[in-house]
């Protein structure tokens, strides 16, 4: 269900984000990037930090720092029960994401609160300068904020791989953009609840976060802001595709390695025109983040995969008892030694299945199979 269109006024506030020139979508970040390090290198030094480190996590945790959780829902001092509560949420992050995390996967594993706030709240997501491996946005903020924008840098982790790979350029380009990557925004949600699982996870594209959020996300649950998850959701829009096709183009032409290729920039202009068609479309359905079980243009994609592999699958089938028929009948000494010998492995790959199922429908398989084999004897 479509949303609302924006008002003027709501639409001119979202377009205040993106004033300011081509200087803003660097300095910009550079600054947020540079006020966060500062902070984060203060907050470590002090005598009297309140930062569960990694040791404390490990176990040598001074009770005397008296630090506080809120896990199990009320704030109350960190016991040592606390402490073996977060070594088993870390581990089953590194789990989770032992192989990285794809733009559909932050998108599914993310909380309904981010989710509906990406909705609601974050309209604009806009690729203005790139790098390498690196597409750097700016969103809107939400209109409460301090700030009038975010930024969110997107690192495309197979990008060099799969440019280099001889296959259509538009096959790489969404290739990459349906891929492994790294992420990393500049507001609060993200540096305090899931900066420090992005570090764990392996899929953080900015600063490394080591303090435990004992605080604000104990259970280390979700995995990205309303930011990040506007940023993933255009990742398959033609705004975005159009810019990671033109880095899969320049590392293709160029032998120098990802950090010496040279950045580029889109200009004001560009950036003010986009955020603005953006905005004007902000309500349609077609741009509301959501969730890939969510969406149904995706659903349906999806079904006519299923649907077009297994018709596939059937016609493979067909020709594997074709070419059996034909080898049982007709064929070479050899060939009926072979056949035989994969027939046989595959009644024990089933006898197998069968202790540790004991499906019925595999009886009926063997049955088959036996009955090919003793035509071969």
């Amino acid at each position: 269900m479509a949303l609302k269109p924006l008002t003027q006024a709501e639409q001119d506030a979202i377009l205040k984000a993106f004033g300011g020139g081509k200087s803003n979508f660097k300095q910009g970040a550079s600054q947020r990037k540079a006020f966060d390090e500062n902070r984060r290198d203060k907050a470590g030094e002090d005598p009297l930090s309140i930062i569960l480190s990694v040791d404390d996590v490990k176990g040598q945790y001074d009770t005397s720092r008296t630090l506080m959780t809120t896990i199990g829902g009320k704030q109350r001092e960190i016991t040592g029960a606390d402490l073996e509560a977060f070594r088993r949420n870390i581990d089953t992050v590194r789990k989770a994401f032992k192989q990285g995390i794809t733009a559909n996967q932050v998108l599914d594993l993310s909380l309904k609160m981010d989710l509906d706030n990406a909705k609601e709240q974050i309209h604009t997501a806009i690729p203005v300068r790139y790098k390498g491996d690196v597409l750097h946005f700016m969103t809107n903020a939400w209109i409460e904020s301090d700030v009038k924008q975010h930024y969110v840098m997107v690192k495309f982790l197979d990008l060099g791989a799969i440019a280099t790979t001889p296959i259509p350029l538009l096959t790489a380009t969404k290739t990459v953009a349906q891929g492994y990557l790294a992420f990393d925004c500049d507001c609060g949600r993200h540096t305090f609840w899931y900066r420090y699982i992005s570090t764990i996870g392996g899929f953080n594209a900015g600063r490394a976060e080591t303090g435990f959020p004992k605080i604000r996300n104990p259970h280390l649950s979700g995995v990205a802001c309303k930011h990040v998850l506007r940023v993933m959701f255009s990742l398959n829009q033609a705004l975005a595709i159009s810019k990671i096709k033109e880095m899969v183009k320049i590392v293709r032409a160029s032998a120098k390695p990802l950090e010496e290729l040279p950045e580029n920039q889109l200009s004001a202009k560009e950036v003010k025109d986009a955020a603005k068609r953006q905005v004007e479309k902000a309500h349609h359905d077609r741009n509301q983040v959501r969730r890939n079980v969510d969406d149904p243009v995706k659903q349906r994609k999806a079904k006519k995969e299923a649907e077009r592999f297994a018709k596939a699958a059937q016609t493979d089938a067909q020709k594997q008892r074709a070419e059996r028929k034909r080898i049982i009948a007709n064929g070479s000494p050899m060939e009926k030694l072979n056949l035989r010998r994969d027939l046989e492995n595959r009644v024990k790959t089933l006898q197998r299945e069968y202790g540790q199922t004991s499906n019925e429908n595999l009886l009926d398989a063997m049955e088959n199979l036996q009955n090919d084999i003793n035509r071969l004897i």
